[in-house]
């Protein structure tokens, strides 16, 4: 326990958005007769001068019952779900969440597995159970002493020798996520892993424990990773581990040579205007960008041991498969806006950001802006019923004479009604001179 902190704790507290609701928390847990806790990355962000995007609590007491009486007393909150390890999430009108836990002590019975968990009434030994030692600080919320650290694995200090730091010699065997997690810390913070923590992450590997995963742990630690900041710092951290082989246990580890340009992802898609919270798989792009140039059989193992929908393997191959060819003619010296559309309008959004990524020049990076900014959008002015009206007979032909329509709006050759049902019209014409002949 750190008391000369403590008010510089409690002032960065009370600069967070939601200390009132911390304030309100602690005060009601202690009403309540338990104890309640900041845990985790809210403590450490705080002290590397960031700003929180969620809270993570621990309560000596009972962690859903606290939540359900904090969501009936805090207007704009609702709780949205509750875990069989006694945790509860209460989800506030802004978007901003809380996760209040029970306190628990955890047992790995086998490893890579799940624990087995239970309740306990004692903190540190909550603490105790975490993958690193700057994620192993708790920071008082009771009224009375407000603020006050609790370190017992010298956290602070390693988070400022930029150090991460297994608590105990079985961490990554007992779960080998957590070298994903060194992974991603590593390169989000700019920290190296302690010594005997590289070591102990290299004996996990190297005896055969990342295959333990399974598939749904194994691409929620890589979806983070790539979805993190500096996923390529990330990339290179797993593969100092040998981790990009572990993940290939059955054969040899591909190269991931196009790794450094899992930078670009967000800057791309940035310039593309794309949102990647809800528009587009950042994951499924990284993947792309990760196997481009892989044999199939190797795709198809990584496919595999990430446990990827039929449907995301088809969005994912179909960027092995295209994208190269697709770059080829993106990268002419002329093509007609027309050309451009029919080159991308059946690209899911990830088949437009990978090939964004992987631009080879300015010239094909401004055409895919030109197609997601501008051409998918323009819209004819006419219809079928138009070409009814003009006197064409129904059928699946209309639909042709649509597009060639469509192809000339973006060309501007037929910019209004007029001009697109001419060349509709003019398209059927032909067509039916060409079966007279």
């Amino acid at each position: 326990m750190k008391d000369n902190i403590r008010p510089s704790v409690e002032a960065a507290l009370g600069r967070l958005e939601w200390s009132w609701f911390l304030r309100q928390a602690g005060t009601l847990a202690r009403d309540l007769g338990w104890d309640l806790y900041a845990v985790g990355g809210v403590v450490r962000d705080l002290f590397l001068g960031l700003t929180p995007l969620d809270l993570d609590l621990v309560v000596v007491g009972n962690g859903p019952a606290l939540a359900e009486q904090l969501v009936s007393r805090c207007d704009g909150t609702r709780l949205v779900k509750t875990t069989e390890f006694g945790t509860a999430t209460i989800l506030f009108s802004d978007g901003k969440r809380v996760d209040i836990a029970t306190a628990r002590r955890e047992r790995y019975p086998y490893p890579g597995r799940l624990p087995e968990v239970e309740p306990t009434g004692d903190i540190q030994e909550d603490l105790g159970r975490r993958d690193f030692t700057i994620n192993s600080m708790a920071v008082v919320l009771d009224p009375v002493s407000f603020g006050r650290l609790l370190d017992p694995f010298r956290g602070l200090e390693d988070l400022h020798r930029g150090l991460i730091r297994i608590l105990h010699p079985r961490s990554f065997i007992d779960d080998p996520t957590r070298l994903f997690r060194a992974a991603r810390y590593a390169a989000r913070f700019g920290f190296q892993l302690e010594e005997t923590t590289r070591r102990m992450a290299e004996g996990c590997v190297a005896g055969g424990f990342v295959a333990y995963l399974g598939a749904d742990r194994l691409r929620r630690e890589l979806q983070l990773m790539l979805e993190d900041e500096n996923p390529d710092r990330a990339v290179q951290h797993l593969k100092s581990l040998g981790v990009d082989r572990a993940i290939f246990a059955a054969g040899r580890s591909p190269a991931w040579e196009n790794m450094h340009r899992l930078k670009n992802v967000r800057e791309r898609a940035a310039f593309l205007g794309m949102d990647i919270k809800g528009e587009v798989s950042v994951f499924l792009v990284s993947l792309g960008i990760l196997s481009s140039g892989w044999p199939e059989s190797q795709r198809q193992v990584l496919y595999r041991r990430l446990g990827l929908s039929p449907g995301e393997v088809k969005r994912s191959e179909s960027l092995a498969l295209e994208g190269p060819e697709l770059l080829r003619m993106l990268g002419q010296k002329e093509i007609k806006r027309s050309r451009l559309y029919r080159l991308l309008e059946g690209l899911p959004p990830e088949g437009v950001l990978y090939l964004a990524v992987m631009a080879p020049s300015e010239v094909v990076l401004r055409r895919l802006s030109l197609f997601w900014s501008t051409l998918r959008f323009q819209e004819l002015e006419i219809d079928g019923t138009d070409l009814l009206a003009a006197g064409c007979h129904p059928g699946p032909v209309l639909g042709e004479a649509l597009k060639r329509a469509q192809w000339a709006l973006l060309d501007g050759d037929a910019p209004d009604a007029a001009g697109q049902i001419r060349v509709a019209l003019d398209y059927l014409s032909g067509r039916s001179r060409r079966k007279g002949d």
